[in-house]
């Protein structure tokens, strides 16, 4: 085979068969390639593709092809964050972590509570010099110096998994700018509840009391749901948009 042969051509995904191209592009793995196709049913979390075995990517598969049916029997009992969200269902001490409103359909890992070996936030702080212009139309920096401050919200979360050691998620899906900000408190108290609620028992959580429903509130209004803990507006049956519990005043 020429040399120009041998760079035109093209072979096959090793799990589905596929042939590997512009269409489906390709994934190294250890001993193998296979299609973006393929490399897209992993899970989010699965990392180090490069060093992972054809086999061993084989039993990620069916793994994550098992998740569905946990998908289908998970039963939202809290929600935590507004973006991107933590899920817990209290019943089976089980949760999922997704961006999406359309969730089932998305195949998130169901991950157990008690599983769980430890949790971390942090407060991303960045900074961007202002500049002004100077008589000749050039930027320059103000003296003293300004910067324009913005910051982001981290959970990072150890999990005892055959599949992934580490999950890491930014909370909000734009910086904050302003630490006087509700935005940032929010997130703030979002960050502590996601770290409370991973790392206390699912026993415990299952036994909590139930919060007794109140008064009605008024239509539009953001309030904090006493139940799963998001931020959420009611809708005119006063309860929560995310686990559907009442929500007072």
């Amino acid at each position: 085979m020429s040399f120009l042969g041998g760079l035109l051509e093209r072979k096959n995904c090793d799990l589905c068969g596929e042939q590997l191209g512009r269409v489906f592009g390709t994934t190294n793995l250890s001993d193998s390639k296979i299609c973006s196709k393929c490399a897209g049913l992993l899970s989010p979390y699965f990392t180090n593709r490069g060093k992972a075995s054809l086999d061993y990517v084989r039993d990620h598969l069916n793994y994550r092809e098992a998740n569905k049916g946990l998908v289908a029997s998970f039963t939202p009992s809290r929600t935590l964050g507004s973006k991107m969200k933590v899920i817990i269902d209290d019943a089976t001490g089980m949760f999922i972590i997704t961006s999406s409103s359309n969730w089932k359909s998305e195949n998130p890992d169901v991950l157990s509570l008690s599983a769980v070996t430890g949790c971390n936030t942090s407060i991303e702080e960045s900074k961007t010099e202002l500049k002004t212009k100077n008589s000749e139309g050039k930027d320059v920096s103000y003296v003293p110096p300004r910067y324009k401050y913005s910051y982001d919200f981290t959970v990072q979360i150890h999990i005892n998994s055959p599949w992934f050691s580490e999950i890491q998620f930014k909370l909000n899906s734009a910086s904050i700018e302003q630490r006087s900000s509700a935005e940032y408190r929010e997130h703030d108290e979002i960050a502590n509840q996601i770290k409370q609620a991973l790392l206390t028992p699912a026993s415990t959580a299952v036994n909590a009391p139930a919060v007794a429903p109140v008064a009605s509130v008024a239509p539009g209004v953001a309030l904090t749901c006493p139940v799963c803990g998001a931020t959420t507006i009611p809708g005119s049956n006063n309860r929560c948009e995310y686990c559907g519990s009442a929500i007072s005043k």
